[in-house]
């Protein structure tokens, strides 16, 4: 994988784990943290919980902004523990491979959600500016999960 590697971490103080992981693994939860952009699921996988964490893709999801389609990823699990972290692979468009660990983790009265993403863009030349893209979604993305889950006295 190219050095186009980046972090995200958020304390969500107050939050309780199985509240949190209940948002962030469902695909709602997915949607609001990334709106307007939406992303696309089967019925049959009502969250990430129900993918098969085998490391093979067993979706397709298309990517829509204002209900408009603009990239499509193969998504794989490769791993799911409930209440506890994921690790996702993709690949799109853009992207030969797209790789996101979320980790969750009860501590000081609180949650600590923390990201690591990874990506390998199928163009090196545009490799610091996906990489800035995707940094700041991830940075809106963590906006939103304080918003969702103010601590107390907020």
């Amino acid at each position: 994988m190219s050095g186009h590697a980046f972090d995200r971490s958020t304390f969500l103080p107050g939050a309780a784990l199985e509240e949190v992981w209940r948002a962030v693994s469902s695909w709602e939860g997915v949607n609001a943290e990334l709106a307007p952009v939406r992303m696309s699921h089967p019925s049959a996988y009502g969250n990430l919980e129900s993918i098969p964490a085998d490391g093979r893709s067993h979706m397709t999801s298309t990517l829509t902004v204002f209900g408009l389609p603009f990239d499509r990823h193969r998504f794989a699990l490769h791993a799911c523990v409930p209440g506890s972290h994921f690790h996702e692979e993709s690949s799109n468009f853009l992207l030969r491979r797209w790789v996101h660990r979320r980790t969750l983790e009860a501590r000081d009265g609180g949650v600590q959600v923390t990201d690591h993403c990874e990506l390998e863009p199928r163009l090196a030349l545009l490799g610091g500016l996906l990489r800035a893209s995707y940094e700041g979604v991830f940075d809106r993305r963590h906006a939103r999960l304080r918003a969702r889950f103010p601590g107390p006295g907020d």
